[in-house]
């Protein structure tokens, strides 16, 4: 009997379904949006991947480290990916990863101008990010 480890991925943000998805074999960039029902109508032009260090550098020249070498971190141009254009389209996700599609500029004014009490004072954390949060 073969066994079955869990692997998700996350996708958090602008889609039409966040959540955390179960990779099957595998999955690229592209596919795991098109699973989360691809971006919503406030999605911005960006979508982040980031990956924990102990599954591999993100192979992409625009990556970074972040918080001292534990995550990889690479910021790419949604359209970009959406059209295939680039080869962060074809980018293999593993578990683990976290996905996140920005919003636009003016659903993030929206969002931050009708935050109150504790959800304010998070959003004001320097350096605090949602995706971030997922791999802790």
């Amino acid at each position: 009997m073969a066994e079955t480890r869990s692997q998700p991925v996350t996708v958090i943000g602008a889609v039409e379904k966040p959540g955390t998805f179960q990779l099957q074999g595998a999955q690229t960039l592209l596919g795991v949006l098109m699973e989360a029902g691809g971006p919503n109508k406030d999605a911005g032009s960006l979508v982040t991947v980031t990956r924990k260090s102990d599954y591999g550098r993100i192979p992409l020249p625009e990556t970074r480290e972040e918080e001292g070498g534990k995550f990889t971190v690479a910021d790419l141009n949604l359209k970009d990916v959406l059209a295939a254009r680039t080869p962060a389209a074809n980018l293999p996700i593993q578990p683990h990863d976290v996905i996140a599609v920005s919003m636009s500029r003016q659903q993030r004014l929206v969002h931050a101008n009708g935050l109150r009490g504790q959800n304010q004072d998070h959003a004001r954390q320097p350096g605090r990010s949602a995706h971030r949060d997922c791999l802790d």
